[in-house]
């Protein structure tokens, strides 16, 4: 589930098979993509733009507010270089457009400027472990008001914080 600046609602559902929106005081939401698609993380950007992490195939689609097609932003097969993914679990976006996901097969975060190629590791990527800079299975991640991003490390059972530079994110 995520919510956009107009306080719409996307979902992600595995019992229908399909994305839908809700916008507010809505009840019947617009199917926006059906087949594959549940349940997916996803997040939602200030354009409205969706991006939804495909945990089966490493990679993370877009779909833009008011068009049907569908693209492939990120990945598409398994791989530990910064030009793929490994066992994507959760993304968030920030106020920048710069996306970051959890990737459990790499034990890492990386960080994905508006239309790079290769991501950038920001926390991890030392193997899994238990130490201050490693992860072990991230699951999920978020940011609070000031930009801090937490990151849940579920086999290690800790939630981490960590100040992020976002002066590179231009």
């Amino acid at each position: 589930m995520a919510i956009d600046n107009e306080e719409s609602i996307y979902i992600s559902s595995i019992s229908s098979s399909k994305l839908k929106k809700y916008r507010k005081r809505v009840t019947n939401g617009r199917v926006l993509m059906s087949g594959e698609v549940g349940p997916f993380p996803l997040t939602v950007d200030r354009h409205r733009s969706i991006y939804m992490v495909d945990m089966y195939h490493d990679r993370v689609f877009q779909i833009d507010e008011g068009r049907t097609n569908i693209s492939i932003v990120i990945g598409g097969s398994e791989h530990n270089g910064t030009h793929q993914l490994s066992k994507p679990h959760s993304i968030a976006v920030d106020e920048s457009g710069a996306l970051y996901i959890t990737e459990g097969g790499n034990h890492r975060i990386t960080r994905w400027l508006p239309g790079s190629t290769d991501g950038i590791v920001i926390v991890g990527d030392r193997g899994s472990g238990s130490h201050s800079d490693q992860l072990h299975g991230p699951a999920d991640l978020g940011f609070d008001s000031e930009g801090n991003l937490y990151i849940v490390d579920s086999v290690n059972g800790r939630i981490q914080n960590f100040l992020i530079d976002n002066s590179s994110c231009q």
